[in-house]
């Protein structure tokens, strides 16, 4: 359920990436690590961050950590704001992302 691809995708990144939200909604099920991390630092609410809030949502009421930062220092919600997913940036706010982080 867990393992990694050589990217350290998991099945539930992988599902997050090609919107499939009943199979991101089965791994959570299931018990998937909602807080692993690819070997940029991506987690799977970072990837659905960039503009999916359907799956922002999903996540983030599993309990995703919205504090991780990527290797590059960024955190969901920064992702989210860089993309230009407001609906995502209203969620990750509201489950209390604090806009005022800023990158290390």
């Amino acid at each position: 359920m867990n393992s990694a691809d050589i990217m350290g995708q998991t099945p539930l990144m992988r599902a997050v990436l090609c919107h499939e939200k009943e199979t991101v909604n089965q791994a959570v099920v299931l018990g998937a690590e909602l807080n692993a991390q690819s070997l940029q630092g991506n987690s799977a609410l970072m990837l659905a961050a960039v503009q999916s809030p359907e799956l922002v949502k999903l996540l983030l009421d599993s309990r995703a950590d919205h504090k991780l930062r990527n290797n590059m220092s960024m955190t969901a919600l920064m992702i989210a704001s860089q993309s230009d997913c407001l609906a995502c940036v209203k969620l990750l706010i509201q489950h209390g992302a604090n806009p005022r982080r800023k990158n290390s």
